[in-house]
């Protein structure tokens, strides 16, 4: 087959690539564009100036094959980054790795991909696809549990399950690392990002900062959520996250006090002790559904409300056609309105849904 494969310059797009070529695959590679310069102020950036494309053009002339470069940035601007800008300025922490995978990496590169003839578009994720089924293919957790990044794919559209080749959903990082080496790789002792990729080395805030009106940035106060006490003031509740302990500089409680909500419309960061993180359950915004089985009623799932998150069991109860409930088993920490919550049968994936509003245990 011919199979386009998205090489970012990194060890796993590169393996992923290259046992396809071993295969026997007519491989073509793909690189997308998504930022540059724009992130401090200049939008007029050549294709070219992406940091990866040298890695991937490396990658590309040790195996051989062609490369192509796709600048992506506009759908990229549109899709992710306006989202992720204007969530923060509504006091919610969003999830970009998703949306990127759903309307760039497995939408628009995707389609790049079969307008050069592919007959399959491959990633370096640790992800599986089973094709027993070919009316019905299942997105599967990766064998390596640790490495498993099932969870950013939640919201890949349907349709789209059955182009995709997932290479490493076998192996264990650790393999993939040796493999890389044995191939004589350039990526392979190259450090995996912990960042995400589109900041070029800018916080976040920088990011979210630059962006926002002075009207979205909603300063306001510090209140404890079990005394009402006014604790402080801050300059925005785009600077703050569900969860967060660091940085408030509350001190002098007694307790150790976290962020437990906010309020965007009166600026409001309400902060309280760790059981108050606690929530029983959450509604969701923005699903899709796993199929038929949805509309039957009631599912019982393990639900991830976040990457590095254990799932756990929940009862999934949809509400109308993009709106569900999630009732936990057993109450959750930290459960963030804006990021996402992936549901799980086993191993497969079922689809997802946004975090809107919690319940407090």
């Amino acid at each position: 087959m011919r199979v386009a494969v998205a090489i970012s310059g990194g060890v796993d797009s590169s393996v992923a690539a290259a046992l396809l070529a071993q295969e026997g695959h007519q491989v073509v590679g793909v690189h997308m564009i998504i930022a540059g310069r724009e992130l401090s102020g200049s939008t007029q950036v050549p294709a070219g100036d992406s940091p990866g494309v040298e890695q991937a053009r490396a990658v590309a002339g040790v195996l051989s094959i062609p490369l192509h470069i796709v600048d992506l940035r506009e759908v990229f601007r549109a899709k992710v980054l306006a989202p992720f800008v204007s969530e923060y300025g509504k006091g919610r922490t969003p999830s970009p790795c998703l949306l990127c995978n759903r309307w760039v990496k497995f939408g628009a590169l995707l389609q790049t991909a079969r307008d050069l003839g592919a007959d399959r578009f491959a990633t370096g994720h640790y992800a599986r696809i089973d094709q027993t089924d070919p009316a019905r293919p299942r997105l599967l957790r990766g064998v390596d549990r640790e490495k498993d990044q099932s969870y950013f794919l939640g919201f890949i559209q349907r349709e789209a399950l059955a182009w995709l080749r997932f290479p490493l959903g076998e192996r264990t990082k650790r393999e993939v690392r040796a493999l890389a080496r044995d191939l004589g790789l350039p990526s392979a002792d190259r450090g995996d990002s912990h960042d995400l990729c589109f900041l070029g080395g800018f916080h976040y805030r920088e990011v979210v900062g630059d962006r926002l009106e002075e009207s979205q940035r909603h300063p306001g106060p510090f209140v404890h959520a079990r005394t009402g006490e006014i604790l402080g003031r801050h300059q925005g509740v785009h600077l703050y996250t569900v969860g967060q302990r660091r940085g408030l500089q509350i001190g002098g409680q007694g307790e150790p006090l976290y962020v437990v909500d906010l309020d965007a419309d009166t600026g409001t960061v309400l902060v309280g002790p760790r059981k108050a993180l606690f929530s029983s359950e959450c509604s969701l915004i923005g699903c899709q559904w796993p199929g038929e089985e949805a509309e039957a009623g009631p599912l019982e799932v393990e639900v991830q409300i976040r990457y590095r998150h254990l799932a756990v069991p929940a009862r999934l109860e949809p509400t109308g056609l993009t709106t569900a409930r999630v009732v936990f088993a057993t109450p959750q920490a930290a459960v963030t309105p804006g990021q996402a919550a992936v549901f799980y049968q086993d191993e497969e994936v079922l689809g997802g849904g946004w975090i809107d509003t919690r319940t407090r245990r």
